[in-house]
């Protein structure tokens, strides 16, 4: 029988400026729920542990399993109470790089230095691609898509370099704030993530690295150093894992086998489709719910507005 994995990354109760959140990364406070309300309701709900135990033995169970990647603060915030309420079994895959700082994850970087800026052109043509003008919200949503999918596919030495580049043309307009959808969990926050009954952990890398990027030295550092801080920080046994980015480019047979090395029993990665026991646990596929328009794979009942009018 086949089980859906749902990955999503944040859920918000702000309202966006600009093109902030215009990919749709944090769904709407309202829309999560109506999702987490619909899987209570029609759906059987697993644990990525209670899967990954059935598929040892042989069983294939029918199902729903709810993922997060990265670390956004809003996890804890917003999402968490409406998954207490509904009891949804729920993982969490932290780069522990990002807990506890100012960091910003590199495309939330991309985002907003392509949204707060007022230049009218950005010259990325020393990467290989274009000047892209930034004079309408749709030209600046193609910046921002173009350029992340670029830094995406060069190694990170170079990735970095990049990014300084356009963070030093594309200077923020006075006034200019961080969103409250770019900041990350602070420690305290993880550890109301572990004592939350229907909570998993898992690792996510420290700094949200693509290990295909990496040499097998820096995938061990990356993998075995993050579930050691989450292992010290909360007591929990970190078993479970997700691939940074997590396209099939993304990963490699060495990480596969490190993470085993590490103890990692299971690793997600976010290539489409639906998993039976044939599916190996090392390469789980999952659907990202509301993330660049992909649509939420069950029925809906209507927003309540629209079932009053």
């Amino acid at each position: 029988m086949p089980v859906t994995i749902l990955a999503y990354h944040g859920v918000t109760d702000k309202a966006s400026t600009g093109i902030e959140n215009f990919q749709g990364k944090h769904l709407t406070a309202e829309e999560f729920e109506r999702q987490m309300r619909a899987l209570k309701e029609q759906a059987g709900l697993l644990s990525l542990r209670d899967l990954v135990e059935a598929y040892a033995v042989g069983d294939d169970p029918d199902g729903v399993i709810v993922t997060f990647d990265d670390a956004y603060r809003n996890n804890v915030t917003v999402a968490l109470p409406i998954l207490e309420r509904y009891q949804v079994p729920t993982t969490f895959f932290l780069s522990t790089g990002f807990i506890g700082t100012d960091r910003m994850f590199w495309v939330d970087e991309v985002e907003q230095a392509i949204d707060q800026t007022d230049a009218a052109v950005i010259d990325f043509t020393a990467a290989g691609l274009t000047c892209f003008a930034l004079d309408t919200r749709e030209a600046r949503m193609l910046a921002v898509t173009e350029i992340k999918a670029h830094l995406k596919r060069v190694p990170e030495d170079e990735k970095n370099r990049l990014l300084a580049l356009l963070k030093a043309a594309a200077m923020p307009r006075s006034g200019s704030v961080k969103s409250a959808n770019y900041e990350t969990m602070s420690w305290d926050d993880v550890r109301r993530l572990a004592e939350s009954s229907i909570v998993e952990l898992g690792g996510h890398t420290i700094d949200h690295a693509i290990l295909s990027r990496l040499s097998e030295d820096q995938i061990r550092e990356q993998v075995v150093r993050s579930k050691e801080q989450l292992e010290d920080e909360t007591g929990c046994d970190i078993t479970l894992f997700a691939y940074p980015n997590g396209g099939a480019a993304d990963y490699t047979p060495a990480s596969i086998e490190i993470l085993k090395d590490s103890g990692y029993i299971c690793a997600c990665t976010t290539l489409p489709g639906v998993n039976t026991s044939e599916t190996s646990v090392y390469e789980l596929r999952r659907t990202m719910a509301g993330f660049c328009g992909e649509p939420f794979p069950f029925p809906l009942a209507p927003p309540a507005q629209a079932r009053r009018s």
